[in-house]
């Protein structure tokens, strides 16, 4: 069974997926969600909308400066996975952004080494896969107040 449905059968929000834009209105802070793995993607902006955030969701590395720049997320959660553009380089350009948004790392490598260059990089936190729910909403919950 998969978390779509199970968060479906829970009654949790808006099932369907945020193309439009991001950028803060009144009092929900918005995440983009960047992750190559479309369940995955879904999923986790099924439950950061259950949690009170506006969330989207970009499959594409190559697409994500446009949309941080057009859409103006207060937080970015980043795969390093990504098809076609490896994470860190991502972290690096959406650090360099003008309006550039506190930024998570998700990963599913073990390396200390990448963590810490990825902190180096100014991402905020990097988290490893598969997620901690209550350790990535207490991470947001503080990121939005911080």
């Amino acid at each position: 069974m998969s978390s779509t449905s199970l968060l479906e059968r829970a009654g949790v929000g808006d099932h369907r997926p945020t193309h439009g834009k991001l950028k803060q209105t009144g009092t929900d802070p918005s995440v983009l969600i960047v992750e190559d793995d479309h369940d995955c993607g879904h999923g986790l902006s099924l439950l950061l909308r259950h949690w009170g955030y506006r969330a989207a969701v970009e499959h594409d590395g190559a697409k994500v400066l446009a949309r941080i720049d057009a859409e103006e997320p207060a937080i970015v959660l980043l795969d390093l996975g990504l098809p076609g553009m490896h994470g860190l380089k991502l972290l690096h350009q959406i650090r360099m952004m003008s309006v550039a948004p506190k930024v998570i790392v998700v990963t599913a490598s073990t390396s200390q080494g990448i963590a810490a260059r990825a902190e180096a990089m100014g991402a905020v936190r990097v988290l490893g896969k598969p997620i901690d729910n209550v350790e990535l909403q207490w991470l947001l919950d503080d990121l939005v107040h911080w």
